[in-house]
């Protein structure tokens, strides 16, 4: 397992939960001891800062390093929740002025700053400037989809690209397992690997509490007087021990579910 791991969050579809992974994995490896630093790299539309509670510290942001306007400490954000999770904002508005070239010297700096364990890189949705710019910088990408049809099809695009970028560390994540009907169009667990030819490295159950508590700014598996333990972050804790090698059942530490069951689902 090498150190200093630049892991892309990608799908080419939105809205299916890419900046819910990252920050509640970015929380979870955090809490792994690993020092994680999360990149919202959303070119279009930048939301980290609110899932995190950082909407009224922003200051600077990536461009700003990359820009070399600023020095790498001053846009990274250390999170209150955990002296080892940090946080680098996208630009409030960019106006096109990144390339290749900027955006690898901008993560060169951000790693002599801190020498962080991981770096996970938040990307819009779809295929567009921020997968181009940032994908050849990463060794590993984790793919978010649902249970949709037309995500699934996404899902499959994306690994396509990654391919394209030599990107040959590439996991699914299934978000919001379970919020669609039986009888509405979907695929089981096992149906999505196939059609997206992607491994799975965990499934994060859909859990109203989840997006609720993400309005507050309270993240899966922080322990507050407003919330507890939950299937989400046993979920989140599962894909970050992986990631660091372990060996984990896939619905480990869920309550209440039946996991032979849930396979097929």
């Amino acid at each position: 397992m090498n150190k200093n791991r630049t892991i892309l969050i990608t799908s080419c579809k939105g809205g299916v939960g890419k900046s819910t992974i990252a920050a509640n994995l970015g929380f979870a490896l955090a809490k792994q001891g690993q020092k994680t630093l999360i990149i919202d790299f959303d070119l279009g539309n930048r939301s980290l800062d609110l899932i995190l509670g950082w909407e009224n510290h922003v200051l600077y942001d990536f461009c700003d390093i990359a820009l070399e306007r600023i020095g790498a400490d001053k846009a990274i954000i250390p999170d209150k929740r955990s002296p080892n999770l940090f946080f680098c904002p996208a630009p409030a508005q960019y106006k096109g002025e990144l390339d290749e070239k900027l955006v690898k010297t901008a993560i060169e700096n951000i790693h002599k700053a801190h020498t962080f364990d991981f770096i996970l890189i938040d990307t819009s949705g779809g295929a567009d400037k921020s997968v181009f710019l940032s994908a050849p910088l990463c060794q590993e990408a984790i793919i978010v989809t649902s249970q949709q049809p037309i995500s699934i099809r996404a899902a499959e695009k994306s690994g396509v690209i990654l391919d394209e970028y030599g990107i040959g560390e590439q996991y699914l994540v299934i978000n919001c397992f379970g919020d669609r009907p039986r009888s509405a169009n979907r695929m089981s667990i096992i149906e999505i690997i196939d059609a997206t030819r992607t491994p799975i490295i965990g499934v994060v159950p859909y859990e109203q509490r989840l997006m609720l508590r993400q309005e507050q700014s309270i993240l899966a598996g922080e322990v507050t007087e407003k919330s507890r333990a939950t299937n989400a972050s046993a979920a989140f804790n599962n894909i970050a021990k992986r990631l660091l090698c372990e060996r984990v059942p896939l619905f480990c530490g869920f309550k209440r579910t039946n996991r032979k069951k849930l396979i097929k689902y």
